[in-house]
């Protein structure tokens, strides 16, 4: 877990399928993701045809902040786009704004029109191309300010050991609580219990598409959950639908992509 952190603060989050060439052929079509704890940058080819809940469009992006309600896209047509995923600590120490000021036009079109310019230009690059220009053109970036010590510190043990308790964590690195509440929604956008909920969600989906010999309820006290009840209750709440209905919407649909299924 410690590699899977020190990923993250490379801006990589590689459980996500980072810098993937989503090729759709479908029409009309809706689908449904389950939030995860990392922000999201697409770059559609024709944003008419592509609309995202909670994201917003700066040039020819689509941006997301982490988010704690359902995902849904609606696709009019077939479509292409490569998209990729940033930790909020990445973000702000590169650009020196948190996840919050994601809805800034200018810093973010300055954050992202190198990348812009390559797309819309085209022909698109390839996965492992596109993954080189983002390191070069937004990652390798002058840090601009460096992530708080009790955020840093907390992500370091929550990664380490994602079931911890959020006064657990905040006892071991020697703040209150309610410090690191707050400097860790001023840069995360959410607050450290939320996004505990949503690191644990994603293990939940991983051992959902990779180890199908799993209850429900074995895959969620796996992932740090006190009970079925307690683990309906908030997969229910990011999800919009049961872990079972979720689980059954694998499908019809990839399941490359773990966390979302075709309505």
């Amino acid at each position: 877990m410690e590699a899977y952190y020190r990923t993250f603060r490379l801006g990589i989050d590689d459980q996500l399928s980072p810098f993937v060439l989503k090729k759709e052929r479908r029409n009309a079509v809706e689908l449904l993701t389950v939030p995860f704890p990392s922000l999201e940058f697409i770059f559609p080819v024709n944003l008419s045809l592509f609309e995202t809940t909670g994201y917003h469009r700066v040039h020819s992006a689509m941006i997301g902040r982490i988010q704690v309600q359902p995902i849904r896209t609606y696709l009019q047509a077939d479509y292409e786009a490569f998209c990729f995923f940033l930790h909020p600590v990445t973000f702000f120490e590169a650009t020196g704004l948190s996840a919050e000021h994601l809805s800034d036009a200018e810093v973010m079109e300055a954050f992202l029109t190198p990348l812009s310019q390559i797309v819309e230009v085209g022909p698109l690059p390839g996965p492992e191309k596109f993954e080189q220009l983002v390191r070069e053109k937004c990652l390798s970036l002058p840090k601009r300010r460096s992530c708080y010590r009790v955020v840093d510190h907390f992500l370091q043990e929550v990664h380490a050991l994602p079931n911890y308790r959020i006064q657990e964590a905040a006892d071991s690195i020697s703040f209150s609580g309610k410090h690191l509440r707050s400097t860790f929604r001023s840069i995360c956008g959410i607050s450290p219990k939320k996004y505990l909920q949503l690191l644990q969600l994603q293990g939940v989906l991983r051992d959902m598409v990779s180890s199908n010999h799993y209850s429900l309820t074995e895959i969620a006290l796996r992932n740090g959950f006190y009970d079925q009840s307690h683990f309906n209750r908030v997969f229910r709440k990011y999800a919009g639908l049961t872990p079972r209905q979720f689980r059954q919407g694998y499908i019809p649909y990839s399941k490359k992509y773990k966390n979302t299924i075709v309505l």
